[in-house]
């Protein structure tokens, strides 16, 4: 159903209710339910968070609004609709068409089926993937086709509440039907040609290790509480700054003097500046009057960056750093680079692939622990040793732009693209595992020069698992990456937008001191894609745009529309 233009749903609702004042509600959306939660004295229905899974769809939605006005208080909506659905699928293709013909001409007849059976098209039907544990028999049911291992696990694991631990098994998936299967008997036929041991705690829950190798080597812990609902991504804007960017020869002394604004940062080749304010409303007065200066290009607020999540430390049998040789090619030495964290010694042999640092941020705070950016320094040259067989030329130009903050900002993002690509050597690939739901024109327009330059920029897709378009990544000048958790399969955290280009695996090991981490997320999908990319333009002497072209076709995204 298409919504008439400017009309969104609780608009809607109000229109319906005038015609019948009974109407029952369930609200639903991509978002999570704190958006609708600001506005509960206007809402009185229940609320159901995309997106709609099997082992999500037993579960009572979320409630909003005053309690007393609560149509479904109490009634498991999505299960009895999906119980519907699995006993009358034929019927309801027939009803689903007469439903929407009935909304388009006769539109007070719409009611509360008409929300539910819109559920049907996504609950599960006998098709889908189905695992449930019988806590009074303690048995297993189980009909699965080509379901992904961690998926299966975490609903395992929310459901018997035991704590599962796995040795990481890229591409495992899961294709099996039993029922009544003890716990025993179940994992045996469930994990096929792995291996599994359950450990009794008297203390606490029974835990499941399960793993190919060794016990030692089940690190990953496999959440067992219900799959998080997105936060409703927003814009970070930060209320007292403003890039104001001014035609050639115009000079922003006076012009900030004028304004009553401190300039606190410039990036020169563009004559671009950042002004900062008392408070919002001077910033926003002050908008007002340049947006017909004549000295003045472009002006766009500046938004705040979140600083990527660290790697996690882990043990067991797990595989080391990559072994690399430096051997320049003759199809000239590529140069990556990775706007990021701060980098520190990756070691292994590793530090002669990486070249020095730009940092625009001031010093970070010197750590033994593996942080963001040396993380994706690894992962990066791995992908360049399974590409190139292990000879590379290739190397990374680290600029850090966020110091010891806590965030980093659109400015300085976009200062740092700008001091990379005049850096010499200069690259021929920008990676991007940063990102937020601000839409700055003015960094778009700094990744814009870029690519006119033949540069080749990759960026996160994000990790909410939502429609909602994550920035840099969603601009078409930028190959956006989303993270796989197996062949052809969607993490679980991964963003699905349209904009997204290309899907790369979305976790991997990285070390430091002698110890290994767990990294995980579209960030570490987005430096896997870089460096493969540079390994094949190096390996075939092609350019980075050729190589990034045939990765998008062997590593789809099935969601792709451009």
């Amino acid at each position: 159903m298409v919504m008439p233009d400017g009309m969104n749903g609780r608009q809607l609702v109000t229109l319906l209710r005038k015609r019948k004042a009974s109407l029952k509600v369930i609200y639903s959306s991509g978002y999570s339910s704190a958006l609708l939660a600001d506005e509960s004295d206007k809402l009185d229905g229940l609320f159901l968070p995309k997106p709609y899974r099997p082992r999500t769809c037993g579960r009572r939605p979320n409630g909003l609004g005053p309690a007393k006005n609560r149509a479904f208080d109490g009634v498991d909506v999505c299960g009895l609709i999906c119980r519907i659905n699995k006993s009358n699928r034929q019927w309801l293709r027939i009803v689903r068409v007469i439903v929407v013909m009935n909304y388009l001409s006769r539109l007070h007849l719409v009611g509360w089926v008409v929300a539910c059976l819109g559920m049907l098209l996504v609950c599960p039907t006998r098709g889908d993937n189905e695992l449930e544990w019988n806590a009074e028999s303690q048995t297993l049911d189980v009909s699965l086709e080509g379901a992904p291992l961690i998926e299966t696990l975490e609903d395992l694991a929310h459901q018997t509440s035991w704590q599962i631990y796995l040795e990481p098994a890229p591409g495992k998936t899961f294709t099996t039907r039993f029922k009544g299967l003890s716990r025993g008997e179940a994992m045996r036929v469930l994990i096929g040609d792995m291996n599994y041991a359950f450990v009794p705690d008297a203390k606490g829950p029974t835990k499941l290790i399960v793993f190919r190798t060794s016990r030692e080597a089940a690190t990953i812990r496999i959440p067992g509480e219900a799959p998080r609902i997105p936060q409703t991504p927003t814009s970070k804007k930060i209320s007292n700054q403003m890039v104001v960017k001014l035609k050639p020869g115009a000079q922003i002394e006076e012009i900030a003097k004028k304004l009553g604004a401190k300039v606190k940062g410039c990036i020169g080749d563009m004559n671009a500046y950042l002004l900062e304010f008392e408070d919002e409303q001077a910033m926003e007065k002050a908008r007002s009057e340049l947006a017909n200066h004549e000295d003045v290009e472009s002006i766009d607020y500046n938004y705040h960056v979140d600083r990527p999540i660290d790697p996690k430390p882990v043990t067991g049998n797990l595989p080391g750093p990559p072994k690399l040789d430096y051997n320049p090619g003759a199809c000239g030495n590529m140069v990556v680079a990775l706007i990021d964290t701060s980098m520190r010694s990756l070691g292994n042999g590793l530090d002669q692939f990486i070249l020095p640092q730009l940092s625009l941020a001031g010093e970070a705070v010197p750590t033994t622990e593996m942080t963001h950016g040396p993380a994706m320094a690894e992962i990066l040259l791995n992908a360049l040793r399974i590409a190139t067989g292990g000879s590379t030329g290739t190397r990374i130009r680290p600029v850090d732009v966020y110091g010891a903050n806590a965030s980093a900002t659109t400015f300085d993002v976009a200062n740092g693209i700008i001091r990379a690509v005049n850096s010499s050597p200069s690259p021929s690939i920008i990676n991007l595992s940063l990102g937020s739901y601000s839409d700055s024109q003015f960094l778009r327009q700094v990744i814009q020069q870029a690519t006119q330059l033949g540069i080749t920029v990759f960026g996160a897709a994000g990790n909410d698992p939502v429609a909602t378009p994550f920035l840099p990544a969603a601009w078409p000048e930028v190959i956006s990456v989303t993270a796989s958790d197996g062949p052809g399969q969607l993490a679980r955290y991964a963003n699905f937008s349209n904009s997204v280009d290309m899907m790369a695996p979305g976790t991997g090991i990285v070390h430091s001191g002698g110890q290994a981490f767990a990294v995980s997320g579209t960030s570490a999908a987005s430096a896997y894609a870089a460096g493969l990319a540079a390994g094949l333009a190096e390996k075939q002497c092609i350019s980075a745009q050729a190589a990034a072209a045939s990765l998008q076709r062997a590593m789809p995204f099935p969601g792709a529309t451009r």
